[in-house]
């Protein structure tokens, strides 16, 4: 099986960097193609359309209104009307666009605490992607709770 996780965000931004800490925890993941795309996941499409995988896993911070590192999941048929990100394209077009090689195609988000100039996680942030990235390993993630 084929699962591919796109880290989408800027390290420099604060807890935009949480979809590529997530990334680099999952580089050495059994069964698991963990990229850290930036800002640009959009770049990513043609890699992921010759792979064919089963499941895609975009992973962003993501303004939903909860508390800071709280994890919420979206299919990528709930997304219509989803603002979530503050990248080139918007994730909405993104994952349909994926969801026409992949079986599924999901996105997580993060809560963010600060996404300003700035290196590092904000501390709820940092638990959020070691928490994420251990449900991902284990096949646990649907566990998050769905938007």
């Amino acid at each position: 099986m084929t699962r591919v996780l796109l880290g989408i965000g800027n390290p420099f931004k604060g807890d935009d960097g949480f979809g590529p800490r997530v990334a680099e925890l999952m580089a050495d993941a059994p069964d698991w193609r963990a990229w850290d795309c930036g800002p640009m996941p959009e770049n990513f499409a043609g890699r992921i359309a010759k792979l064919r995988p089963e499941l895609v896993v975009l992973v962003d911070a993501a303004g939903m209104g909860l508390a800071p590192g709280e994890l919420r999941r979206l299919a990528s048929g709930t997304m219509s009307g989803f603002a979530l990100s503050t990248h080139s394209m918007p994730l909405s077009l993104l994952m349909a666009r994926l969801a026409e090689a992949a079986a599924e195609v999901v996105l997580i988000g993060a809560e963010p605490v600060e996404v300003a100039l700035g290196e590092g996680l904000s501390p709820p942030v940092a638990a959020a992607a070691e928490r994420l990235a251990r449900l991902l390993r284990t096949g646990r993630w649907r566990e998050i709770t769905e938007l």
